[in-house]
């Protein structure tokens, strides 16, 4: 009963959109860094940790293809992190595709992290 709760929950919060579905309308920002890739997950992952207002959980994995992703529960918003070339690149997406305070708070939080 409660994995069906939670698939629900899901699917209500990303609007029935999968994760790749998401990363296939594209990040809503990009950034770029030379600093190295486990550094700026780390770092993207604590930041969004500690921004309290923001609230939700906060986790990171292994990419799909390399790379990371810090995402928040429900995949509401998300991060991949990955090289690109001699740059490691951070792309922020949400299932909504809208600004708030929120995504407006998460962007600072990977600012910082660059």
């Amino acid at each position: 009963m409660r994995t069906w709760l939670v698939v629900a929950l899901i699917i209500g919060l990303t609007g029935c959109k999968s994760v790749q579905e998401i990363r296939t309308d594209g990040p809503i920002e990009t950034f770029s860094t030379d600093k190295g890739e486990l550094e700026v997950s780390q770092c993207v992952l604590f930041a969004w940790q500690d921004d309290a207002f923001a609230g939700s959980q906060v986790f990171l994995q292994a990419g799909r293809n390399g790379g990371s992703t810090v995402f928040t529960q429900a995949f509401r918003e998300f991060a991949d992190i990955y090289r690109q070339q001699e740059q490691t690149v951070v792309a922020i997406y949400n299932a909504s595709r809208s600004t708030s305070l929120i995504i407006n708070r998460r962007i600072a939080g990977i600012k910082t992290c660059l």
